[in-house]
């Protein structure tokens, strides 16, 4: 969780240097066109400078979109996971498990049909907890 926390802090970095430059680049094509519009800059230069500031914003824009979709999912499952500490939280003490309590961990469970090519009755079992999605189980019975 810590090197998660932490990637996510370079991500917010790294997504606001590139924002800078994006803008930084913005001023400059906007002195690129009044140095061409007044004289400053042959035609052929301005062209070659135009183009290269336009890929390097393209690049930019992908690499933000990347960067802000990550930092995006980790905000969900941040959310979900202090949820579900929240939900494990109220139950640290429990005598018996009742149908109230399933029925707040788990959001569905899908039991496949068992298979038996290897010698042995295996069966998979996926449960699906709220807040954290599947976890598998592979259950072996030999016969």
């Amino acid at each position: 969780m810590l090197r998660q926390e932490n990637v996510f802090k370079e991500n917010e970095k790294l997504l606001s240097k590139f924002k800078q430059r994006h803008e930084k680049i913005y001023s400059l094509i906007k002195k690129l066109y009044e140095a061409n519009a007044g004289g400053k800059i042959s035609d052929r230069h301005f062209k070659r400078l135009l183009a290269e500031y336009d890929a390097e914003q393209a690049e930019l824009e992908l690499k933000s979109e990347k960067l802000q979709a990550e930092i995006e999912s980790y905000n969900a499952d941040s959310v979900k996971i202090e949820s579900f500490i929240e939900l494990t939280r109220r139950y640290t003490d429990f005598h018996e498990l009742t149908a109230t309590m399933l029925n707040e961990f788990i959001e569905k469970i899908i039991v496949h049909e068992g298979d038996r090519t290897s010698g042995k009755r295996i069966q998979k079992i996926e449960i699906y907890f709220n807040f954290i999605g599947d976890f598998s189980i592979l259950d072996e019975y030999g016969g």
